[in-house]
């Protein structure tokens, strides 16, 4: 069920249920005697400086009864669903997921860019209220992906796989009532597929040491302990997973 999900750009309209998933993995991390987002970090500005960056995205549930026809890939409109599709459909399965096993319906970065641009000829027509409504009811994930690089990795306690050009995904977290079902997963698997699709080289990510749920996750897609890096909360553990040609 989890390639049926929509995996699009986050919106300004998508902040108020953002931050309730953060809120709600803040929760479970306390709960599980985690120290890490108890800070009061992210914070809605850090959201919202994520979507304005281009940097948020987000897993949105199609609504039961719904095909994704009718709303798009983007989520706004017929126009997007036909643009993602005809970019989408340029490239095999195996060329758009490469190591990653990520069906070639996956928006590659130039497919969700031509999505967006004509989602947003195609959605006009949606009033404001309903793109909030329809934004903040579905989304059920989300997480920042960089591909500008990330300064606190420069100065790595340790060594990278890699020298050249790397995705980073940050602020990663699910919704409750969608945990334990491989939703985290598919959203690394999807973010390695853009990268590949751009052709970068790698993906980096970092956790807190007690974190194991995101640990065991990372070892199990295969990412490899590289050493720490520190930032003004503390300190973390970096991971990197060099994604092919």
């Amino acid at each position: 069920m989890n390639e049926k999900l929509l995996f699009r750009r986050a919106r300004p309209a998508d902040t108020e249920r953002i931050m309730e998933i953060i809120r709600q993995a803040q929760a479970q991390m306390r709960a599980l005697g985690s120290l890490q987002w108890q800070d009061g970090y992210p914070a809605t500005a850090d959201i919202g400086h994520d979507i304005a960056c281009g940097y948020g995205w987000v897993f949105e549930k199609p609504e039961a009864g719904k095909s994704t026809d009718a709303r798009g890939t983007d989520g706004t409109g017929a126009a997007g669903f036909r643009a993602v599709t005809a970019a989408a459909g340029k490239t095999t399965g195996t060329e758009a997921a490469g190591k990653t096993g990520v069906s070639g319906a996956d928006e590659t970065a130039a497919a969700a860019e031509e999505a967006e641009k004509a989602g947003e000829a195609g959605g006009r027509g949606e009033t404001e209220p309903a793109k909030a409504a329809a934004a903040q009811g579905n989304v059920i994930a989300y997480g920042a992906v960089v591909f500008d690089g990330e300064p606190a990795y420069d100065a790595i306690e340790g060594a990278w796989l890699t020298d050249g050009e790397y995705v980073v995904l940050h602020r990663m977290a699910v919704a409750d009532g969608e945990k334990g079902r491989g939703v985290a997963t598919e959203f690394m698997r999807r973010v390695e597929a853009m990268a590949h699709g751009r052709g970068t080289g790698s993906m980096r990510v970092d956790t807190n040491f007690d974190n194991r749920y995101m640990l065991r996750m990372l070892g199990r897609l295969g990412f490899v302990y590289c050493g720490k890096v520190r930032y003004r909360s503390g300190e973390r553990l970096a991971f990197e997973k060099p994604l092919g040609t």
